[in-house]
C-alpha cells in the first residue's frame, strides 16, 4: 500500500488513456464560447422553472373556475364551462398572464439558442450524416 502514496511515480502525468485538452479532438470549451450561452440559457431555466412551480401549485392547491351564464331563479342549468387542473388554478388566481409570459420567454430562449451558429451546425452535421446513412443503406439495398 505504501507504493500508492509514493511521488516518485509520476501519478500526475498518467491519463488512463482519456484524451486530454492537448490531444487532437479533445478540447475543452473556451470561456468565451461558454459566455455566448448564457443570454439564452438562463431565461430558458428560470422560465422552465416558473412552469414547473405552477404545475406543482397547481396539484398542491387544486381549483375549480367555473363560467356560468345568468341563473335565473327556478331554471337549474349546468356551469357553461368548468376548468379544472391548471387552467383551474390559473384563473383562480389570475396567473394566467405569468404562464404565458414564462412560455414565451422559454420558447423565445429556445430558439434564441437553436439559432446559434455552433447549435445550429451540429444539427446540420447531425442531419447530414443521418441522410448520408440512409442513402447507403438504400444503396446497398437496391444492389
Amino acid at each position: 500500500m505504501d507504493w500508492l502514496l509514493d511521488d516518485s511515480q509520476g501519478w500526475e502525468n498518467l491519463t488512463d488513456g482519456a484524451p486530454t485538452g492537448s490531444e487532437g479532438g479533445g478540447t475543452a470549451p473556451s470561456p468565451k464560447l461558454r459566455k455566448s450561452v448564457l443570454p439564452w440559457a438562463i431565461p430558458l431555466g428560470v422560465s422552465g422553472f416558473g412552469l414547473l412551480l405552477l404545475g406543482i401549485f397547481s396539484s398542491i392547491f387544486p381549483a375549480e373556475y367555473m363560467v356560468a351564464s345568468t341563473v335565473i331563479a327556478g331554471n337549474q342549468e349546468p356551469a357553461d364551462r368548468i376548468y379544472r387542473g391548471l387552467a383551474g388554478f390559473l384563473k383562480c388566481n389570475n396567473l394566467e398572464w405569468l404562464f404565458r409570459l414564462c412560455l414565451v420567454i422559454a420558447i423565445g430562449s429556445l430558439l434564441a439558442g437553436l439559432w446559434q451558429k455552433g447549435v445550429m451546425k451540429r444539427f446540420e452535421d447531425a442531419v447530414d450524416h443521418k441522410l448520408d446513412e440512409l442513402g447507403e443503406k438504400n444503396r446497398d439495398a437496391s444492389a
